[in-house]
């Protein structure tokens, strides 16, 4: 089976995914203009911190940036714009990132995998006119 754009940028996002430090979970995000990859990110602390995304209960950190947020926040220090780009990001985008990916005017983000309670972002994203749609990554 041949491999489409979408799968790769998609393959692409997991293997961001990889470089993050959580435990619990890891995402990756590319953002896509014009069919070039115009940012990257992955979930992880601020500059500085000690890489640990987990406090010693095992729940995400309160300061642990998102994939999504990682993404759009090289995107405005290289002055790029995310305006019709094309997301994809391993985990549909949370309550928190999807508002953050209308103002930044994305047209349509493709994610994999889903967690019952990301609906409130797939929801907001569809209802601000941002095409969502879930993947199922090809076998090689």
């Amino acid at each position: 089976m041949k491999t489409t754009h979408a799968q790769a940028h998609m393959k692409t996002a997991y293997n961001y995914a990889s470089l993050s430090y959580a435990t619990r979970r890891k995402v990756g995000c590319v953002i896509v203009k014009d069919d070039s990859i115009i940012s990257i990110g992955w979930n992880g602390v601020p500059a500085g911190e000690d890489n640990c995304c987990e406090d010693e209960n095992g729940k995400t950190k309160a300061t642990v940036i998102h994939a999504e947020d990682n993404c759009l926040r090289k995107l405005t220090r290289s002055h790029e714009s995310a305006v019709g780009a094309s997301v994809f990001v391993t985990l549909a985008p949370c309550e928190l990132c999807a508002p953050r990916l209308v103002e930044a005017k994305v047209s349509k983000v493709y994610y994999c995998e889903y967690k019952p309670k990301h609906q409130v972002g797939i929801d907001f994203l569809l209802r601000n006119g941002v095409e969502v749609e879930q993947m199922v990554l090809q076998e090689e």
